[in-house]
């Protein structure tokens, strides 16, 4: 069994009040010793990182993931219903059922990141030394104070799950790329620590929970008689690289320009006369 599968058995076997209590008991630990010590170790950050990471932060806005999900998913959804062959009615409503996991996982996790965000209120990083890493503000909807839990956190880090679990031949970069988006946060001033452990946190667990969603309704995911989780669906796209997209890429690369009759050109250069 792999890391991420005991850990997805581990959050779903635990009940909902010993979840509340492992998780209150290490924030509480997280704000009176984490915090205090990387806000004193994010003074000695070099400029030029700070810059670098404003940059690389944008890739954990929700758009960067929703928006080609979104698109991808009206765009093989329309094909579906507009091809007659089979094999590619297979092929569009998999990819199609792919966006759709990733959108949904996404959203949920970003959408329930905002939510409580503003529900508390926390006072960011830049608010620390006068109020330090307890203060709370609820509903004060005040970018200033939504700082837990990290939406840039949350969001890389559902992306990397989802990922793990669609193309797991990719997860390790899919979480190098979450880890750097969020650290980004935490480097710019943007984040405590906590809410960059609790963003991550909560955008895996929730994509574990509408992944178990998808199962139980036999999209993408099933369980195997011997209890093995598997992904469906493999067998589609291997034919749809194999038969389509592969030659395509091919043609377009390599058919095409060798097509092209070209003169060498020493021999156009010994036509010319000096």
């Amino acid at each position: 069994m792999s890391q991420f599968k005991k850990i997805e058995k581990y959050v779903t076997s635990k009940s909902l009040i010993d979840c509340i209590a492992i998780f209150i008991t290490l924030l509480v630990i997280g704000f009176t010793i984490i915090d205090p010590i990387f806000h004193n170790l994010g003074k000695y950050v070099n400029a030029d990182i700070k810059e670098f990471s404003r940059i690389i932060s944008h890739l954990g806005r929700g758009g960067v993931i929703l928006i080609p999900a979104g698109i991808i998913f009206i765009a093989t959804t329309y094909l579906y219903y507009i091809t007659e062959s089979r094999k590619l009615h297979a092929a569009y409503i998999h990819i199609a059922n792919l966006a759709g996991f990733m959108f949904a996982a996404v959203a949920t996790a970003g959408l329930t990141a905002l939510f409580f965000k503003n529900l508390l209120g926390r006072a960011r990083p830049k608010h620390f030394e006068e109020l330090g890493s307890f203060h709370f503000s609820p509903l004060t909807f005040d970018s200033s104070f939504a700082s837990f839990p990290s939406g840039h956190a949350t969001t890389s880090f559902a992306f990397a799950a989802v990922i793990f679990f669609i193309a797991p031949k990719y997860r390790l970069t899919a979480l190098a790329l979450a880890f750097w988006v969020s650290m980004s946060r935490y480097l710019i001033g943007a984040h405590h620590m906590t809410d960059i452990m609790v963003g991550t946190i909560l955008g895996i667990s929730t994509v574990i929970y509408v992944k178990r969603h998808f199962q139980e309704k036999g999209v993408l995911f099933k369980v195997r008689p011997n209890g093995a989780h598997h992904k469906q669906g493999d067998y589609v796209m291997k034919w749809l690289w194999r038969e389509k997209i592969g030659p395509f890429f091919k043609q377009l690369f390599i058919t095409y320009p060798t097509s092209i009759d070209h003169k060498p050109a020493l021999t156009i250069l010994k036509k010319i006369k000096l």
